[in-house]
């Protein structure tokens, strides 16, 4: 089994209309590439289901979700710190443009 290197952290909260975009975005690399990674969802307490929306990724790619029960917009918890030592991290924040 090959060893995660790299961990795609991705703070949340209430984009439900575009996190889809995001992990869409992510999947389209997925298939250029056989780097092993990891996606790390931290949901801020959303008024949505992060979990529905990400269902159908799951299937595709490895995605860890953590929900925050407060918001804490600061964060991006993936708690796999053995991931993280030496390994690169991609912050990416989803804007309303």
């Amino acid at each position: 089994m090959q060893k995660i290197i790299l961990s795609i952290c991705i703070p949340t909260y209430n984009r439900a209309a575009t996190l889809p975009n995001c992990l869409n975005s992510i999947l389209i690399s997925k298939r250029k590439t056989n780097l092993k990674f990891e996606i790390c969802i931290s949901d801020n307490a959303s008024n949505y289901n992060v979990k529905k929306i990400i269902k159908p990724f799951k299937k595709k790619l490895n995605i860890r979700l953590n929900r925050n029960k407060k918001i804490n917009e600061s964060r991006c918890r993936c708690d796999r710190k053995e991931h993280l030592v030496n390994s690169g991290i991609i912050e990416s924040k989803i804007f309303n443009l």
